[in-house]
């Protein structure tokens, strides 16, 4: 553009910037979900509570006033929740208060009430969420919400509400953060799925405290497979539990963030941080972590503070269930987004061994068909960009080739880079097609929905084939054990695949299951074009007691 005079701009010329492949509901949804003028005063968005899509660590009113059957008439307080990964995770809130689908007891109406449904799929019950925001947090109260210029109490028309609704729909979590790049999780983050979905003997398991025996428990407990929610929870009379995954990049963690905060803190150094209405302290003395405040809040800290009041109930630490959080899929492999670049010095003798590690990772993240592969940079001296996607070679094996058929093995991108004439950055991206298919979501098949009591992990070798609960598993789904590839096949029990298995329970066939060691192992599948499913445990042993 010509601006030298203001007052008539002139175009000089367009310049192409690429094409922006985000959906169009979902790319206006965006725009609706930070626009401050969905707020009455224009002063704050949605994205102001929700940076990222994750959470603005404060608490907020806004939820429901019962809690363990005391109806306060005052909204308990409640953490900020991430809008990220909330497709499958209904209803919605601490306090199922908001996007329920299901209707009964909440947060708002204590363990006597009985809601009716609010919505009846994803995008009506995100649609639901939009406009209760709109017409709440978003709008000033005096006395009540005006109507806009959707009709509907609070700002924004009805093509922007339902484009944010799209929009929420859209919103994922990155990839696990401490996930490592062969997807191969540590013996803490296994341990930790022992300790989250087994019965390990605690309190809970001698009916001293009620029926809960671990913290994945079916109805009773507060995190079930396969996105760690509940919903009109037993033991917590109506409470609504939002997933946990994600929850270790944040220090404000639980409900109330119990503790989170410096006095509780500094009383459970002292020797525990009584709750009355659960009669135990927060943090019996020793705790597993020491706090010291002069160097704040850390995430891991402030777990194993608030879930002290859970070891007895459980028999179990907090720490290998924060490692467990900290690597469990969000979707994607741990590969994703990892780089390495070779020039002359990341190819000298002092650097080349490490270098070729991290070139192997990705290679093999690729062959496992979870990313894919490119390397971009310069030819040198003369700056010309060079472009190579990883994949097979014409004349066998797998290297680098780009647009032009030029190809090149490992070996030879290695020798031009400790010559000085390339310098290239490996990238791995998502597979080219994802996201075009549903991530599958699978829990175990013989406690059903509203069954109480740990989850009935499959058992193998014992049980093999094992029936599965399953949610948008095609007939060309992958599977793989330990972050592995396997090779069985999927069966639609009692239905078909229409594309994805119609009846929702699948039969899981392990070629060759897991034969040692004995303890928890993880299940996931994969369609082809879409994310990898939640981990679904298989304890390896003869009995359960094996996987404890």
């Amino acid at each position: 553009m010509d601006v030298g005079n203001p007052e008539h701009m002139v175009l000089i010329d367009e310049i192409a910037v690429g094409n922006d492949p985000t959906p169009e509901a979902v790319r206006k949804g965006r725009i609706a979900f930070m626009n401050a003028f969905a707020s009455d005063s224009a002063n704050f968005s949605c994205e102001s509570c929700h940076p990222d899509g994750n959470t603005d660590q404060l608490l907020w009113a806004i939820g429901g006033a019962c809690f363990f059957g005391a109806c306060s008439g005052h909204d308990e307080p409640r953490t900020t929740m991430p809008v990220r990964g909330l497709t499958g995770t209904l209803p919605l809130h601490w306090d199922g208060t908001l996007g329920d689908p299901i209707g009964g007891r909440n947060g708002a109406t204590g363990p006597a009430g009985n809601d009716p449904p609010q919505c009846t799929d994803d995008h009506s019950c995100f649609r639901h969420l939009v406009d209760a925001s709109l017409s709440g947090v978003m709008c000033e109260q005096v006395p009540s919400c005006a109507t806009g210029p959707s009709g509907l109490p609070g700002r924004l028309t009805i093509e922007e509400r339902e484009n944010m609704a799209f929009f929420l729909d859209s919103v994922v979590y990155p990839p696990a953060r401490s996930r490592s790049m062969d997807d191969i999780l540590s013996d803490a983050a296994i341990d930790g799925f022992a300790d989250f979905f087994v019965d390990q003997g605690g309190l809970a398991s001698a009916n001293t405290r009620g029926s809960i025996t671990s913290c994945g428990d079916m109805d009773n407990g507060c995190h079930e497979l396969p996105l760690l929610v509940s919903t009109n929870t037993n033991t917590l009379q109506g409470f609504d539990a939002p997933t946990m995954r994600g929850m270790t990049d944040r220090f404000v963690q639980f409900s109330m963030a119990l503790s989170s905060n410096l006095v509780a803190m500094e009383e459970a150094r002292a020797g525990g941080v009584p709750i009355p209405f659960l009669g135990f302290p927060l943090i019996p003395p020793p705790s597993p972590l020491p706090w010291d405040p002069a160097e704040g809040f850390e995430e891991d800290v402030v777990f194993a503070a608030a879930f002290a009041a859970f070891t007895p109930l459980y028999a179990v630490g907090p720490l290998d269930i924060f490692q467990m959080i900290e690597e469990m899929s969000t979707g994607t492999s741990g590969a994703v987004g990892r780089q390495v670049t070779l020039n002359r010095e990341s190819t000298d003798a002092a650097n080349l061994a490490d270098t070729v590690a991290l070139v192997d990772a990705l290679e093999a993240a690729h062959e496992r068909g979870v990313v894919t592969l490119h390397a971009v940079g310069r030819w040198l001296p003369f700056p010309f960009p060079a472009a190579f996607a990883y994949g097979p070679l014409a004349g066998g094996g797998a290297g680098y080739s780009n647009a032009e058929g030029e190809e090149l093995s490992r070996d030879d991108l290695i020798a031009l880079a400790q010559a000085g004439h390339l310098i290239v950055t490996l990238t791995a991206h998502l597979p080219a097609a994802y996201g075009s298919e549903p991530q599958p979501l699978l829990r175990p098949a013989t406690n059903g929905f509203g069954a109480i009591g740990s989850p009935d992990l499959p058992r193998v070798p014992q049980e093999n084939p094992f029936a599965l609960q399953a949610k948008h598993v095609g007939a060309a789904a992958r599977i793989f054990v330990n972050g592995e590839p396997v090779d069985g096949s999927i069966g639609c029990i009692n239905g078909s695949f229409a594309p994805y298995c119609d009846s929702e329970m699948i039969m899981v066939t392990l070629d060759s299951p897991p034969v040692a060691p004995d303890g928890i192992h993880t299940l996931q599948v994969q369609n082809p074009d879409g994310p990898l499913s939640n981990e679904m445990p298989l304890c390896r042993g003869d009995t359960r007691a094996d996987c404890q």
